[in-house]
Parts: structure tokens; C-alpha cells; sequence
């Protein structure tokens, strides 16, 4: 899959409009603590090595 120049502009156009969406209807509805416990979480999930145990 090859994204087209067209397709790139149409992306930054949107962008703004969909983080912001994401601010309203997400992230504005967690506390500080949540935000960076999910942010920790993410980060983990996103490894590319499981943790050795």
C-alpha cells in the first residue's frame, strides 16, 4: 500500500480535527494519574520484546 501525495495533504487537513476529538471525547475524561498510567501502559504494549520474566 502506497499512500499518494494527495492522500498525505488530506491527512494534515484532518489531523487537527481528529485530535481534537480525541481531547474531548478521551483523554479530557481521565485524571492526570490515568492519563499516565495509560501512557505507561501503551508504551509497554508497544515493545517490540516481551519483558523476560
Amino acid at each position: 500500500m502506497t499512500l499518494t501525495p494527495e492522500g498525505l495533504d488530506l491527512l494534515a487537513e484532518a489531523a487537527p480535527r481528529v485530535l481534537a476529538q480525541v481531547e474531548q471525547r478521551f483523554w479530557s475524561r481521565l485524571t492526570a494519574d490515568e492519563r499516565n498510567a495509560l501512557s505507561s501502559i501503551s508504551a509497554k504494549l508497544m515493545e517490540t520484546e516481551p519483558p523476560s520474566r
